[in-house]
């Protein structure tokens, strides 16, 4: 059937015109339909139009209202998400720094260990070193002491040198005498039949025993060592020995 209003074909059995959305009477009331359309006014036709592109307008309105919230949306989760990564970012650059000022503090307290460990180290090589040279130079000293001691085992250590005085020969007793007189030969290497001579001769640092008694030949003294041995003899004969 047709809209009396709009002329809109619209169901037979709906009761709101599709168009104009008036109500329409349905078939068999007491109106009596006729090919004939209603007259209407000019402002009713107005007044139609109108409400329609309200409805046009209402209609395609609200796509717009969407994609605003929408984008509303959109940018308030951006807003969240930049103030979550830059808030990450301080977090992370603050835990860095600490991080890093930890990690310096670290390096400077091993530094500062190693330090006091080579330190440590350093003096204590020092102490050794210095305790060496201490028992060496001690050592030294010993062997410079024993050696001395030995030098001192001469009777007269000059004897071969220089010319004895009496005063250095009258205080000698008959033993040391006999020794005196015997160490000047014995430092030309002369070798003794006397057992006992030739023990303590042998106990000497300097001695070196290179030719027989009965080889030797008492012309390879100088003239001081000659001297002095008639000076010793002279004093062992008045002791009573020789």
């Amino acid at each position: 059937m047709r809209c009396p209003y709009c002329n809109h074909i619209t169901d037979d059995d709906s009761m709101f015109c599709a168009s104009c959305g008036r109500k329409i009477e349905p078939r068999g009331n007491t109106y009596q339909h006729t090919t004939e359309m209603p007259k209407m006014s000019l402002y009713e036709d107005d007044f139609d139009m109108e409400e329609e592109r309200k409805g046009k307008s209402s209609s395609s309105s609200v796509p717009v209202i969407i994609a605003i919230i929408i984008a509303v949306c959109l940018l308030i989760t951006a807003g969240v998400a930049a103030w979550f990564i830059l808030n990450h970012r301080t977090d992370t650059s603050s835990d860095n720094s600490v991080s890093n000022e930890l990690k310096t503090e670290l390096n400077q307290s091993t530094n500062k260990k190693i330090k006091e460990e080579k330190e440590s180290k350093k003096k204590k090589e020092d102490a050794d070193k210095a305790k060496k040279e201490d028992s060496e130079k001690e050592e030294e000293t010993k062997e410079e002491a024993e050696a001395e001691e030995k030098t001192d085992n001469y009777i007269l250590p000059d004897s071969s040198k220089r010319i004895l005085a009496d005063s250095e020969v009258s205080g000698l007793s008959k033993s040391e005498l006999r020794l005196a007189r015997n160490e000047i030969f014995a430092r030309h290497g002369r070798m003794f039949n006397d057992q006992e001579l030739q023990e303590y001769f042998k106990r000497q640092q300097w001695y070196v025993p290179q030719i027989a008694a009965n080889d030797f030949d008492a012309s390879c003294l100088n003239e001081v060592e000659k001297y002095n041995v008639n000076l010793i003899s002279v004093y062992e004969e008045q002791i009573g020995g020789k």
